[in-house]
């Protein structure tokens, strides 16, 4: 179910795609070259340093997200399942 949850919310007119391909880019230009190389606690803390200066571009994906939630879906649904898309992406977070 939140699979579905998901793709839908990635497919949902391409808005929060969109916007989360603007905040991946964000994140990225500011990870080192030698992202992959480095040990784990390195990888997290220059991660959320870097997550940390495109924080306009996570509020504005998560705001696509609750824009363009599926019917009967509420906002606070959208927001959470955006979110936990987003914070997926931290080194941290597995």
């Amino acid at each position: 179910m939140i699979f579905a949850g998901t793709l839908a919310l990635l497919m949902a007119q391409g808005t929060f795609a969109q916007s989360m391909n603007v905040y991946t880019a964000c994140v990225q230009q500011r990870l080192p070259a030698d992202f992959s190389q480095l040990d784990r606690g390195a990888r997290i803390r220059i991660y959320r340093d870097a997550a940390a200066h495109c924080q306009s571009e996570r509020e504005e994906a998560v705001a696509a997200a609750v824009r363009n939630r599926q019917p009967g879906e509420t906002a606070e649904a959208a927001r959470a399942l955006a979110i936990d898309i987003i914070d997926t992406l931290d080194p941290g977070s597995n």
